[in-house]
């Protein structure tokens, strides 16, 4: 099998670029707390802004779990493909 690990860690790095860029998101509902003053708005508001941070963090961790898992299964398979070449030179056969 066949695996470009600079490949893996490409895509790991782009996964981390993601998840920061997503965790950054402003989705703009501060803005808006002021915006009807005398009615209950601004706790509304507050609330959903309050939940729309949180789900975007949330997201945010999840594809940084993930492009953890892909940079570790990048350097598990470099580990392992070094390792069984270095074994095979020890028997006297060249990967």
């Amino acid at each position: 099998m066949n695996i470009d690990a600079g490949a893996l860690a490409g895509f790991a790095k782009a996964l981390t670029d993601e998840a920061a860029a997503i965790g950054k998101l402003n989705p703009g509902l501060g803005d808006a707390l002021t915006a009807l003053p005398g009615t209950d708005w601004q706790s509304t508001c507050q609330s959903a802004k309050t939940s729309v941070d949180n789900a975007l963090q949330r997201i945010s961790d999840r594809v940084t779990t993930l492009a953890d898992s892909v940079d570790h299964a990048g350097k598990v398979i470099t580990m392992t493909d070094d390792q069984f070449a270095a074994d095979l030179d020890k028997v006297g056969m060249h990967a």
